[in-house]
């Protein structure tokens, strides 16, 4: 199922590039960043890393702490596996995160074939060294 989304997120970027390309640059002077948007982008892509926000201290669905979970995988897992949450884990009452899954996977998440646990994790883009000379 995981490639299925990812096979969905490639198409639309390949369709959305040129489009995506002049929205980063429109932003990029409107905050008078005077920045090169190809060497821009390849920064963003190479240079940058995910931050993982969660709860280290908090017990998984195994009862287990999460951190610990973490550190024997050595995997992180998403909150369908963990049972843990800041919102709703039932995606079947949906809630803006499932739509939001629903519409931007084109439903690949929603399928009779689709695991919960196969589904998105989360983090945030530290864009900080994109902007290093």
């Amino acid at each position: 199922m995981t490639y299925k989304a990812v096979e969905i997120i490639d198409k639309q970027a390949l369709q959305n590039k040129r489009d995506d390309k002049e929205t980063i640059k429109r932003i990029l002077t409107g905050a008078s960043v005077g920045a090169d948007i190809d060497l821009f982008i390849e920064k963003l892509l190479y240079a940058c890393d995910v931050t993982l926000n969660f709860h280290p201290d908090r017990f998984s669905n195994n009862g287990k702490l999460i951190i610990d979970n973490l550190l024997t995988d050595g995997e992180y897992h998403n909150q369908y596996k963990t049972g843990t949450s800041n919102g709703g884990l039932n995606p079947y009452m949906g809630g803006n995160r499932d739509l939001w899954e629903k519409r931007l996977f084109q439903g690949a998440y929603h399928d009779e074939n689709s695991e919960m646990t196969d589904r998105p994790k989360y983090g945030a883009l530290n864009i900080a060294p994109a902007f290093s000379p």
